[in-house]
């Protein structure tokens, strides 16, 4: 005669090989984000569901996609010219991912009477992780904001106003910094979280 306590315990142990094989999907952290889609990534932005993981509550989760702007500098959005006079140019994007970063290249041509000509200016408008860094006039080495030795780095606004002496035989000569002709713009974050909220680029000359 088969005792209770072997037909329980064969029991149980039939209920746990069914229900073993019941668990889809995956729970993967991107540093950023959190998907428990079973490894797709769908598009557009949505707001995920509260997750909870043996008592670990990883809370509401944004996704969204990234834009199509370049990650490099060597590969930055060219944006073109911007005349002195010429407006203002407005650019949106979104860092999705806390290693995103946005890259655009902008080039201010001198004034017809000399080096220079009016004021740049570029500012974000962005949440409180993201900044930008301003390089040029190539890749790498970082521009000075108009004061001799400033560098531009994890900034929300930079402006260059050219003054140079006007009442000089050679007024450009006399300018302690270069004339900022091409200007490299990164986009991106110093801390998380990572958000879909969009930030704005305002370039104007």
């Amino acid at each position: 005669m088969i005792s209770s306590r072997l037909v329980r315990t064969s029991f149980l142990l039939a209920c746990f090989l069914v229900f073993a094989g019941c668990a889809k999907g995956s729970v993967e952290d991107d540093g950023d984000r959190v998907r428990t889609d079973g490894g797709s990534r769908d598009g557009g932005t949505r707001d995920a569901s509260p997750i909870d993981l043996g008592g670990r509550d990883f809370g509401t989760v944004e996704m969204c996609d990234d834009d199509e702007y370049p990650d490099t500098c060597a590969e930055a959005d060219d944006l073109g010219e911007i005349g002195a006079g010429a407006g203002s140019r407005t650019i949106e994007g979104v860092l999705p991912r806390i290693a995103d970063e946005d890259w655009f290249a902008v080039h201010f041509p001198p004034a017809m009477s000399g080096a220079g000509g009016g004021t740049i200016s570029i500012e974000l408008a962005a949440d409180a992780t993201a900044v930008m860094t301003i390089e040029g006039p190539t890749c790498g080495p970082r521009a000075t904001c108009g004061g001799e030795g400033e560098t531009a780095g994890a900034i929300l606004s930079y402006s260059y106003t050219d003054d140079a002496d006007e009442s000089a035989d050679m007024p450009y000569q006399s300018r302690m910094v270069p004339w900022p002709e091409t200007l490299f713009v990164r986009v991106h974050r110093i801390g998380g979280p990572a958000t879909c909220m969009p930030y704005t680029l305002t370039i104007s000359r």
